[in-house]
């Protein structure tokens, strides 16, 4: 596919070049938190977390209302699926109504959508996606009830046209992201992808299979092409940061199949003797397995980081990796003990945030709280934690800056879902395992 960023003089481009950063990516990056994404959950992403400790400018999706539907707030309110149902056609309504006018930013400066893969960065464009969100809203509505493989694919259509065109300018409808990454030469460029080639499908549904590892072990060749783009089309951006994959087992979807054998962690740090998807209590593998299925991802870790140096040569030093896959086993509690944690002040009360699987009842949160609601994506605690980690090495990589570390304690206090958790844990696990276990590995 031909690669056409927009010329250098074009006049959409005025007053919107050469930003201080950029970000691209997955899920992780949108802010996504209980497979929900809306304004305050996106200015609460690693990236807007990372640009404010660094003092700089970022402009992120300014969503005027959660996309399609909030998740938490519907089982705040008990689930009934004839209501969701009606929310999520009236929220695609809006949207359609709105069309042309979902912002006043022509750009914004962090373009990770949702459910992107390696393929999407450099395939997905606003206009094929805003080109099939009008058919979907009227599959869905003579459908006349809940059609989660619609509402996904709603969601990605909807996300991608909103967070590639937010103003529908027709000179934007073609860009991919990396195409607006090599328009506009950011001075420094944060890249979180890779969980959707089968990492976030293992995490999710405790499959552990060949197939699936030999869709992770694309990665590297993936990564090689994207280093070829970014090193011909990107040679204006000052630094690459790229994030590694995270360590399997930290997910919190990932576990014994009860709290009480999670409470009794292996010994040193090594493995339980079963692993099951938390979400669910579906499937499973074995200890063997789980330490396999590491091991790949720190191997592809290796492979992905020198597959880019090598297409980058003398130029390198350009690129710089962040070690999620090691900052994870700092706050493993489920594997090393509940002394690895993130106390947080909350409302007079002191919370562990570990990641153990999200839970609550009638007296409110109980343990968790690295993770939502979907065991898989970050609270913003979680994102918060990332973006520390992201932001002391761009600092470590650029002398003139410095990184101020987001507040652990104020982050807790705004998320809604350690403050204010749907209570009923049994309406949790059945919508969750509908729309998470057929929608969630599209959604990373």
């Amino acid at each position: 596919m031909e690669f056409r960023p927009l010329a250098a003089n074009s006049s959409v481009l005025r007053g919107h070049a050469k930003p201080e950063i950029m970000a691209v990516g997955d899920s992780i990056f949108n802010g996504v938190r209980s497979l929900t994404i809306s304004e305050p959950l996106a200015n609460a992403s690693p990236p807007a977390f990372v640009a404010r400790g660094l003092g700089l400018e970022m402009v992120q999706p300014d969503y005027r209302r959660p996309l399609l539907f909030d998740l938490e707030q519907e089982l705040r309110d008990g689930v009934d699926p004839g209501r969701l149902y009606r929310n999520i056609v009236d929220n695609a309504d809006r949207w359609l109504e709105e069309r042309g006018e979902w912002s006043n930013h022509r750009f914004f400066d962090n373009i990770s959508v949702a459910g992107f893969a390696y393929g999407d960065m450099h395939e997905a464009t606003s206009g094929a996606a805003r080109a099939k969100i009008r058919t979907l809203v009227e599959r869905l509505k003579m459908r006349g009830s809940l059609d989660f493989g619609i509402i996904i694919d709603l969601y990605m259509a909807l996300n991608t046209a909103f967070v590639l065109n937010p103003t529908g300018e027709p000179e934007l409808d073609d860009l991919t992201q990396l195409e607006q990454v090599a328009s506009r030469q950011p001075k420094r460029l944060l890249i979180n992808i890779g969980n959707n080639e089968g990492l976030f499908g293992i995490g999710l549904s405790a499959s552990f299979s060949r197939r699936n590892l030999q869709q992770l072990r694309t990665i590297p060749a993936l990564a090689k092409e994207l280093a070829g783009v970014l090193k011909t089309h990107c040679a204006d951006v000052g630094k690459f940061y790229f994030n590694t994959l995270l360590r399997p087992r930290a997910l919190a979807n990932l576990a014994p199949r009860t709290d009480q054998e999670m409470f009794n962690p292996p010994p040193r740090g090594g493995y339980f003797k079963r692993y099951v998807a938390r979400l669910g209590s579906m499937n499973g593998m074995s200890g063997d397995q789980m330490k396999e299925f590491d091991n790949e991802v720190a191997k592809i870790n290796r492979a992905t980081e020198a597959a880019m140096k090598g297409v980058f040569g003398p130029q390198q030093d350009k690129l710089v990796f962040v070690d999620l896959y090691k900052m994870v086993d700092g706050f493993d509690a489920k594997h090393f003990g509940t002394n690895r944690n993130i106390p947080v002040q909350v409302g007079g009360r002191t919370l562990p945030i570990m990641n153990y699987p999200f839970s609550a009842n009638v007296g409110g949160f109980r343990h968790g709280g690295f993770f939502g609601l979907d065991n898989m994506h970050p609270t913003t605690v979680g994102y918060a934690l990332l973006a520390n980690t992201m932001g002391k090495a761009i600092a470590a990589a650029e002398p003139g800056l410095k990184y101020r570390n987001a507040d652990f304690d104020a982050v807790a206090g705004d998320d809604t879902l350690i403050t204010d958790p749907p209570r009923n844990v049994d309406r949790v696990g059945l919508l969750l395992g509908l729309l998470g276990l057929i929608g969630g590995a599209a959604l990373g």
